[in-house]
């Protein structure tokens, strides 16, 4: 299903993406990945957010591990970072979970988005 932009949109994009050098659609997946991203990484700093305001003791139930944080859940946890990823991968796909150690404040975040090219 195709999508007409009305005026001045459609020629603002076309001038952009011709000074850019790029395709119209290629501008286009540009800007939607970089928004994607954005969303993405807010949704991260939410869960981490909210993981660390967990009171201690609940947070100490996971001494030693890595968490995996889904909508304010703990989805996932294990003390074999790559285990984790990996079954976090598979379960979730390209959708955004925090993942960090559970002791500090050092994250990992797992994203999968698309590379710019």
């Amino acid at each position: 299903m195709g999508m007409i932009l009305r005026e001045p949109l459609a020629s603002q994009i076309q001038q952009l993406a011709k000074a850019e050098g790029m395709s119209v659609e290629a501008l286009m997946q540009a800007a939607l990945n970089v928004y994607e991203a954005r969303a993405r990484k807010q949704i991260l700093n939410g869960e981490s957010e909210w993981f660390h305001s967990l009171p201690p003791n609940i947070r100490q139930r996971y001494a030693g591990q890595f968490v995996a944080v889904h909508n304010q859940v703990v989805v996932d946890y294990d003390h074999d970072q790559e285990a984790l990823l990996m079954r976090i991968n598979a379960r979730f796909g390209r959708t955004p979970v925090f993942i960090a150690p559970a002791e500090r404040r050092h994250e990992l975040r797992l994203v999968s988005t698309p590379r710019i090219r």
